[in-house]
């Protein structure tokens, strides 16, 4: 789960943290070189992932733009539909590491301003009922949980992210 606000009913164990930065296909980036080099985002897709409303505004307000409303945009379902949607042209997605990373390192995405990252504020968890968080299973899961992401520790951390 990933959340800035938790519920009082809810055990959360902190995971891991991301960064935000816009992607799009090589095709996209060379067909608007011009507008995306110039920093005008304004008249390109903005793909945007309606269950994330805040990570565009939040990589938006962090680089200063104020006249892109990606609510506005293309809405999607999932960062998996946009970002497949991204890779066939149809316009920018918000990116997030290491979501992203192989689709970064095969070509099929590049991103578009690699020094404007933005720490996402929201928090990966592991998130159970209270008073569950010691059963055997949920312990089993967590540790195995742990133990992918420590070992995809270089995906998480490409450019000093704070793990939790």
């Amino acid at each position: 789960m990933v959340s800035d606000t938790l519920q009082i009913d809810v055990h959360y164990e902190p995971l891991f943290r991301t960064e935000l930065f816009p992607v799009c296909s090589p095709n996209f980036y060379d067909t608007h070189r011009e507008q995306l080099s110039s920093g005008e985002l304004s008249r390109l897709n903005v793909l945007n992932v309606f269950l994330s409303p805040d990570d565009w505004p939040t990589w938006l307000d962090s680089n200063g733009y104020s006249d892109i409303y990606p609510s506005l945009g293309l809405q999607f379902e999932s960062y998996e539909v946009a970002l497949a949607s991204a890779a066939q042209g149809m316009g920018i997605a918000m990116g997030q590491q290491p979501y992203v990373e192989d689709d970064l390192v095969k070509g099929n995405l590049v991103e578009v301003f690699p020094e404007r990252r933005v720490a996402n504020p929201k928090m990966w968890y592991l998130a159970c009922r209270k008073g569950c968080e010691a059963h055997e299973r949920i312990v089993c899961f967590s540790s195995w949980l742990k133990t992918q992401i420590d070992a995809d520790a270089p995906l998480l951390n490409p450019k000093g992210v704070t793990q939790a």
